[in-house]
């Protein structure tokens, strides 16, 4: 075990004596009530790939969080959340080269979700991450952060079909904490609600995602009724799958949102584009029908846009 991850073991103790960490796997014991969550932290595998497991539950059968960060030497500037489809192993999308070579390219972390409940909950399942789910994610992503000096680094957020609903949740309960993010293909989202920050955002639904479509285009409705810079995306022929369009579209609207914070930027000027027509709208126009108007920041992912949705 290289240095670096033997300093990361070793740091995951700071968080309190009910945290349990076992480098070699194992099970946990359980915490007091109304203590931090315990978890079990395994040292990286040959691919640098670290697994960290919290207790499971009636409700949440699996609940585990895969890292991946092309050095353990130096400081994350964020963190990059993966959640796959129902029941799905984030490992396997923190494994893709295409995203660590994204994270490379901004010096994130990746975390892959690894959660999983039975068909038969629905509002307890993980994939609901107000749950219980959420505060779970959160606080397994800060360890890792405060292991490595970067407590506090910023989120960004990308989730398929039940993870795109954690997705959503748990972007709204920690907006805070949130830079940009994407959730798609969902068919059972919990109401767009108020927020104490109202980061950048993606909606997107295949058309020819029959369950999925008409639900995500109403949850995108009800953000921007709020007044929530979320943009609209409709894929052309996709169906309940995962876009690689959609890939290449959310590393572009990530780079562009991480371009801000790098130069200490505000968000640029919005514009904003009729969801039906793409036609370019007046503020006035924006204004009196906010939920068939885009969000877009003026810039690249304004041109990826334009190209890529197809009403």
């Amino acid at each position: 075990m290289n240095r670096g991850i033997a300093m990361l073991l070793r740091k995951a103790f700071w968080l309190g004596a009910t945290v349990v960490v076992i480098a070699g796997g194992g099970r946990p014991t359980h915490a007091a009530e109304g203590a931090v969550p315990q978890f079990t932290l395994s040292p990286p595998d040959m691919r640098g790939i670290s697994r960290l497991s919290f207790p499971v539950s009636e409700t949440i059968e699996r609940a585990d969080l895969y890292f991946w960060h092309p050095t353990y030497e130096s400081k994350p500037k964020g963190v990059l959340l993966l959640a796959p489809g129902r029941n799905g192993v984030g490992r396997k999308l923190i494994e893709q080269a295409v995203w660590q070579a994204f994270a490379r390219e901004h010096q994130l972390m990746l975390c892959g979700l690894s959660f999983a409940s039975d068909r038969r909950w629905v509002d307890e399942s993980y994939s609901n991450a107000y749950s219980g789910s959420g505060a779970m994610v959160l606080f397994g992503i800060d360890a890792m952060l405060k292991a490595q000096g970067a407590e506090g680094a910023p989120i960004l957020a990308y989730g398929f079909s039940a993870g795109a609903r954690f997705t959503a949740g748990f972007v709204e309960s920690y907006s805070e904490r949130i830079l940009g993010w994407c959730a798609g293909a969902v068919g059972k989202w919990e109401r767009a609600r108020e927020t104490k920050v109202q980061p950048p955002g993606i909606v997107a639904s295949g058309e020819w995602d029959a369950g999925c479509y008409h639900a995500s285009l109403l949850y995108f409705q009800q953000g921007r009724k709020l007044g929530k810079p979320w943009i609209w995306l409709s894929l052309e022929e996709t169906g309940h799958r995962r876009s690689p369009a959609l890939d290449v579209f959310v590393q572009e609207f990530f780079t562009e949102v991480l371009s801000w914070t790098d130069r200490g930027e505000q968000r640029p000027e919005a514009r904003y584009y009729d969801i039906d027509t793409r036609k370019r709208l007046t503020q006035s126009e924006m204004e009196e029908w906010p939920i068939f108007a885009t969000w877009l920041p003026e810039g690249p992912t304004e041109a990826a846009w334009l190209e890529l949705h197809h009403p």
